[in-house]
C-alpha cells in the first residue's frame, strides 16, 4: 500500500504538468496503472482475510468507494477546468492532494490478518484448476466489454441522440451513481445466492442491455439506459473479487489468485475500449455493441461453467 500510494500520487502530480500525449500515456497509463493495480489488489485481498460468510457484502461496500469517486471526480475536474483561476494543472493537483489524504488513511487502517505466505511469487498451477481457469477467462471477457459505455456513451448521446453537451457530460456520473447501489445490493445477494451465481446472472443481463444500447434514441431513453446499465455493471465490479476468492483453496493464496486474474483482466480492460472505438469509427455503434454484448454473454457462460465445476449441485450456493 505504501509504495503504491507514493507512486500513484506522484503519477497524478506529474500528470498536472504533462504537455505531450506520450507524457500522459507514461504518467497515467503506465505509472498510474501499475501503482493503481498495487493498491487495488492489496486492499481487496485484505478484505478477504476478515470475512467469509459476509464476504460479498463487505466487498460490495468497499467497491462503493470507486463508484463514489467515479461520480464526484469528473464533476470536480470539469468545474476546475472551466475555472479561469484553477485550470487543468491545479485541478489535477487538487485531486492529487485529495488522493494523498485518502490513501494515507488507507495505509494506516488496511492491515492484513493472515501471515505472508512463502513460496513462489506466481502460482501458475492455479490455471490448471478448471473452476479458476474458466472464471478468469469469463472475467477477462467481462472487462473486455464493460468499459465501452464509460468511454463512448457521452459521444453517442452527442452524435446520435443530439443531447446537449452539458447534459451528456453527466451520463458518466449517472453510470457511476447507480453503480453504487448495484455494488452494495449484488454484493449482499452474493452471500445468500453465491458470488459466481450472481456474477453469471449480471453478466448475462449486461450482455442483453448493451445489445439494446442503440435502441435508446431520446434523452430520456439514454438516461434510463445509463442508469440501468450502471446498476447491473456495479454488480460485476462488486462481486468478481468474491467470486475469485471463493475458488481459492487456501486463504493465504487469495492475493495471488485474485492478482493473477486481475492481471489477465487488465489486458482486456486495456484493449476492449480501443477495439470498440475502432468498430465505432469504421462500422458504427451497432457493431461495437455486438462485440461487447457477445463478450458479456460468452463471459457469463464461462462463469456458469466455473460455477458447476466448483459445485455441480444445481441449487448450491456457489
Amino acid at each position: 500500500m505504501i509504495p503504491g500510494t507514493i507512486v500513484y500520487v506522484t503519477a497524478v502530480m506529474l500528470t498536472s504538468v504533462c504537455k505531450e500525449y506520450y507524457q500522459f500515456i507514461l504518467c497515467q497509463g503506465l505509472v498510474g496503472g501499475i501503482s493503481n493495480g498495487m493498491l487495488f489488489s492489496a486492499a481487496m485481498c485484505t478484505i478477504n482475510h476478515y470475512f467469509h460468510k459476509k464476504r460479498g457484502a463487505a466487498m460490495g461496500l468497499v467497491a462503493v468507494g470507486s463508484g463514489f469517486g467515479g461520480v464526484l471526480i469528473p464533476i470536480i475536474l470539469d468545474q476546475c477546468f472551466k475555472s479561469s483561476k484553477i485550470g487543468f494543472g491545479w485541478g489535477v493537483r487538487i485531486l492529487g492532494f485529495g488522493m494523498l489524504v485518502a490513501l494515507t488513511l488507507s495505509c494506516v487502517f488496511v492491515k492484513e490478518r493472515l501471515p505472508p505466505r512463502t513460496g513462489p511469487f506466481f502460482v501458475l498451477s492455479a490455471f490448471s484448476q478448471p473452476s479458476y481457469a474458466l472464471l478468469s477467462a469469463g472475467i477477462f471477457l467481462l472487462f473486455w466489454a464493460v468499459f465501452l459505455p464509460f468511454f463512448f456513451l457521452t459521444e453517442y448521446a452527442l452524435t446520435n441522440v443530439h443531447m446537449s453537451s452539458n447534459l451528456a457530460f453527466y451520463l458518466i456520473s449517472v453510470l457511476n451513481g447507480t453503480s453504487l447501489f448495484g455494488r452494495i445490493i449484488f454484493g449482499g445477494l452474493s452471500d445468500k445466492l453465491g458470488p459466481k451465481n450472481i456474477l453469471a446472472s449480471v453478466s448475462l443481463i449486461n450482455g442483453i442491455l448493451i445489445l439494446c444500447w442503440t435502441l435508446a434514441r431520446t434523452n430520456a431513453g439514454i438516461i434510463v439506459w445509463a442508469a440501468v446499465f450502471g446498476f447491473f455493471s456495479g454488480g460485476q465490479f462488486g462481486v468478481f473479487p468474491s467470486a475469485l476468492a471463493s475458488v481459492t483453496p487456501n486463504p493465504q493464496f487469495m492475493g495471488t489468485y485474485i492478482g493473477q486474474a486481475v492481471a489477465v483482466a487488465s489486458i482486456a480492460a486495456l484493449t476492449g475500449s480501443p477495439l470498440g472505438g475502432a468498430l465505432i469509427t469504421k462500422y458504427g455503434y451497432f457493431h461495437a455493441t455486438i462485440f461487447a454484448g457477445i463478450s458479456f454473454l460468452v463471459g457469463g457462460a464461462l462463469i456458469t461453467g466455473s460455477r458447476f465445476c466448483h459445485k455441480p449441485q444445481l441449487r448450491a450456493v456457489a
